[in-house]
């Protein structure tokens, strides 16, 4: 499996704090299957500044290490970009990683509250040829309260990704449904760990490649966890 979708690089965001704890985080899943990951740091304007230079700088000094540790898997880097009107600029200037400097941007809504200029900005992203991977819309209150958000914004180059804990129930029953619901809707491409620590939000993906290998068959959970992420660090395009 490839987790596209990690809060491992220590200290730069509300992931682990030490290099200890992103190794103990890193084993997990590696003892569970996961054979390559993105590390994905918070980019929030106002708050998580992760711009390239930070992260490529941190991701350079931290793999060599972990390669050590951990010989036959692989390790890339990217960022979970909060959308706001003011990330284009960041992203015209590449300042923002996107994922294994492909044309694939993780982009995360906001949970509550679906401003009426995320459209115009999601459209503006495509525009400038990316392809947006929206990050965990389970979690995401207006969206599982109004599903017409994600049919009008699903499109070509729009994909979602759900975090593996929401089919295990870890974030609640709501969300557990929302996330079988997009599933059997045929709206899922790809599965993350969304993974912050060794706890509840780890890395481990195997309980839930198991429970969409149950729903879906194991051809489509193998789609979704390895050959999708495959092509995506490939920048090749994904047939939804």
């Amino acid at each position: 499996m490839i987790d596209i979708h990690t809060h491992i690089l220590p200290n730069l965001d509300d992931g682990p704090d030490s290099v200890e704890e992103s190794f103990s985080i890193i084993n997990m899943a590696y003892l569970h299957g996961t054979k390559g990951m993105i590390f994905t740091p918070h980019f929030l304007v106002g708050s998580f500044i992760n711009n390239r230079d930070i992260v490529k700088s941190q991701y350079n000094q931290f793999v060599i290490k972990a390669k050590d540790l951990f010989p036959d898997m692989e390790f890339f880097y990217g960022s979970e970009t909060m959308i706001s009107p003011h990330m284009l600029n960041h992203l015209r200037n590449k300042e923002i990683c996107t994922l294994n400097d492909t044309s694939y941007i993780l982009l995360e809504l906001p949970f509550i509250n679906y401003r009426t200029w995320i459209d115009d900005v999601i459209d503006s992203i495509i525009k400038m040829g990316f392809n947006v991977i929206i990050a965990h819309p389970e979690r995401c209150e207006a969206l599982y309260k109004n599903i017409e958000i994600v049919e009008r914004i699903a499109g070509e180059s729009v994909y979602f990704q759900i975090n593996a804990g929401s089919f295990l129930g870890i974030y609640g029953k709501t969300v557990k449904s929302f996330a079988d619901f997009l599933l059997e809707k045929g709206r899922v491409s790809f599965i993350a760990s969304d993974a912050h620590s060794t706890r509840t939000r780890n890395a481990v993906m195997q309980p839930a490649y198991e429970y969409v290998s149950r729903l879906k068959g194991e051809a489509f959970a193998k789609k979704i966890f390895v050959e999708n992420p495959g092509k995506m660090l490939g920048d090749e395009k994904i047939n939804i």
